[in-house]
């Protein structure tokens, strides 16, 4: 059903220089049209690296993907600790 929100789960994988962080999202997703957006929550699982203690829960996330394609844009937002 177009317009209708349906759960999804996401791994993100950030490769920042000197390590890389692992987190995983929860989100509403909503098809309309050519692009489907979703918002939810984000936690930081683990890291590499520099970043091997890297923590967070709670944190914003967001994003589109455009179904002709299947490009995706994320936005994370929130407090991240080492």
């Amino acid at each position: 059903m177009d317009g209708d929100p349906a759960s999804v789960t996401a791994e993100v994988n950030i490769y920042p220089s000197g390590g890389s962080i692992t987190g995983y999202g929860n989100a509403n997703y909503h098809p309309s049209g050519a692009v489907a957006t979703f918002n939810g929550t984000m936690s930081i699982a683990r890291g590499t690296g520099r970043y091997s203690r890297a923590r967070g829960s709670g944190l914003s996330f967001a994003g589109a993907i455009k179904r002709e394609n299947d490009s995706v844009t994320v936005h994370v937002v929130g407090r991240m600790f080492d």
